[in-house]
């Protein structure tokens, strides 16, 4: 079966609905690749996702948790914290909780006490007893750049106890939310 010819009108017509389409079809590349964009930005400069895997933070914190971080801001007293710490052998990033920040000094006494600046640092999130390690020594005068850090579950952490203060620039970010799956 032949076609009639289109006229000129219904050829101008199809041609403008061809071009409308392409124009819609190129906006909504335009907007995904935006979308995406800000997403990479949001999700690798601004923000991190981190899962909980062990129990160094309970009961603040535990394994299946996940907690969306800030990459941007600075680091205070009680804020928990993701970080890497060097010379360790596995590369996993830790998350612990800051307890002396630079200018402080640290000391843990003999009850398994935290002291900060003399005084006993009140910790409600703190479970078990808080033991010093022989390797580090005691009262201990954080520097500059120098953050103290601690798990939660005192009994069961591998912290600043172990490996020191940490360097600023090993702090990964701060926790801003939690987020509980499946509890």
């Amino acid at each position: 079966m032949d076609r009639e010819p289109m006229t000129p009108t219904q050829a101008i017509y199809w041609r403008r609905k061809r071009h409308l389409a392409f124009k819609v079809r190129i906006r909504l590349l335009i907007s995904l690749i935006c979308t995406a964009a800000v997403a990479l930005i949001l999700f690798g400069v601004v923000f991190g996702i981190a899962d909980i895997s062990g129990n160094s933070m309970h009961p603040a914190l535990a394994s299946g948790d996940w907690i969306l971080f800030s990459r941007i801001g600075g680091y205070g007293a009680g804020d928990i914290v993701i970080l890497k710490v060097d010379g360790q052998q596995n590369t996993d990033e830790y998350i612990k909780r800051v307890v002396g920040v630079p200018g402080d000094t640290l000391d843990i006494d003999g009850a398994g006490h935290v002291l900060v600046n003399g005084s006993i640092l009140t910790e409600p999130y703190a479970m078990g007893y808080t033991d010093q390690k022989s390797y580090i020594k005691y009262p201990l005068a954080l520097q500059k750049d120098e953050y103290f850090v601690l798990g939660d579950n005192r009994e069961n952490s591998l912290d600043s106890r172990n490996y020191g203060p940490i360097k600023g620039g090993d702090i990964i970010g701060k926790e801003k939310i939690i987020i509980r799956i499946g509890k």
